[in-house]
């Protein structure tokens, strides 16, 4: 994905084009609102795990869901802890590495 401005855009790995016009400005809105509240994000050997704050729960999970229409090549983890917060990660597979970059460094999560 490339991010200019507000304008959220897919890498040419995915299929964006698979949502609908409400999905994708649903989408960029969830993107933008994870960037804000990302606390953490750490590379892994095959993708990313995100730490975020409990009460963005909500906007993860529907982030997930639009993410595997068009990408259901990636692969995601949610993992609650007992604190207030969570962790998200997207792994992909070893040929997917330069397009998980791309699409972290384009949410503006890393």
């Amino acid at each position: 994905m490339s991010n200019e401005g507000d304008r959220v855009e897919m890498a040419s790995d995915g299929d964006f084009g698979v949502l609908s016009d409400a999905q994708r400005a649903q989408y960029e809105a969830i993107a933008r609102k994870l960037a804000q509240t990302v606390q953490n994000t750490q590379e892994i050997r095959d993708g990313y795990t995100f730490r975020f704050p409990l009460a963005v729960w909500g906007a993860v999970t529907d982030f997930v869901l639009l993410e595997r229409k068009c990408c259901p090549f990636l692969r995601f983890e949610l993992s609650l802890t007992d604190g207030d917060d969570f962790s998200l990660t997207l792994r992909g597979r070893d040929d997917d590495a330069a397009f998980v970059k791309a699409e972290v460094e384009a949410l503006r999560l890393a």
